[in-house]
């Protein structure tokens, strides 16, 4: 993991770009996903037979290299922003609501956070 010397400037409208660039100065090596399906556009490296090799691929390619950021959102320009967390020390939380519904009575019943606190 590298800090490249590159200006942060010149995402031009791009606000995954600049968001991306921004995360990677504070120090958090960031990867592009799928903006369809949230799984990471890094593919993983091949050895000689073809064969990909595991764990090369995705966050494992996660970077904070200035100008390897911006070379990924000017392939993928509509990117999320992916993370690589544990090794910059934060934790995230995905918390996603959900509904359920009662066979018995037929109430909805929806899972939120605050519910569960």
């Amino acid at each position: 993991m590298t800090r490249s010397k590159v200006p942060l400037s010149g995402a031009g409208d791009n606000p995954l770009l600049e968001a991306a660039l921004a995360y990677a100065a504070r120090g958090w090596p960031v990867f592009p996903c799928n903006n369809a399906n949230k799984q990471p556009l890094l593919a993983a490296d091949r050895d000689e037979s073809g064969k990909a090799i595991r764990r090369t691929g995705g966050v494992s390619k996660a970077s904070t290299d200035a100008r390897q950021i911006r070379a990924w959102w000017k392939k993928w320009p509509l990117a999320m922003v992916g993370v690589a967390m544990g090794r910059n020390g934060l934790f995230a939380l995905d918390f996603d609501p959900r509904e359920d519904v009662d066979p018995d009575t037929g109430e909805v019943a929806e899972w939120t956070l605050e519910r569960l606190k």
